[in-house]
């Protein structure tokens, strides 16, 4: 094989090489061109739809659930058996995964409501009725107060089973129970 040959080859080589360059370059540019508009779509998106959302605390352990369906009550970290809630809105936890309240808006008769709990039991319950009308419920063990404010409003103070006071006498709450 002689010299110019052996040079012309190497040439094609060359020309190959510069050419898969070219091209290779042309395609990082354009890759990175459309991963900048992606981030860019990214850091201006303005809406977010999502089924639910879990933010978790250091643990691994569920401390706030926004959900278009919410969870089971969870007691004692695990859920309680029983139909799934038929709810949307937030619900919060504390560090031992204890449900300790909620938000949200109830399926069928459509109530919002806001409810505070300790461990055990709910404590709090604020509630507004679709059609007008609303309710502030707040229990210690048998204990509790109730203001309804609707067609008739009252106030319930009840000690145990014994109403202490009620206002008009004889309201729906003197006998009805909320827990």
């Amino acid at each position: 094989m002689d010299i110019e040959h052996r040079i012309g080859t190497l040439e094609r080589r060359q020309r190959r090489v510069v050419i898969a360059l070219c091209l290779a370059v042309v395609a990082l540019a354009s890759l990175a061109g459309y991963q900048a508009t992606a981030i860019r779509a990214l850091q201006t998106a303005t809406s977010l739809r999502l089924k639910e959302l879990r933010i978790a605390d250091d643990k691994g352990v569920d401390r706030v659930i926004i959900s278009g369906r919410l969870p089971n009550l969870i007691y004692e970290g695990k859920p309680v058996p029983g139909p799934p809630r038929a709810m949307a809105g937030m619900l919060i936890y504390d560090g031992s995964g204890a449900e300790r309240g909620g938000y949200g808006t109830a399926d069928g008769y459509a109530n919002a409501l806001l409810t505070l709990d300790s461990k055990d039991a709910q404590e709090f319950l604020l509630l507004a009725e679709p059609g007008g009308g609303a309710l502030f419920r707040e229990w210690q063990g048998d204990n509790s107060v109730t203001l309804a404010a609707d067609d008739k409003p009252s106030l319930t103070l009840k000690a145990g089973k014994d109403v202490v006071f009620a206002m008009p006498q004889g309201n729906e709450w003197v006998t009805k129970t909320l827990h």
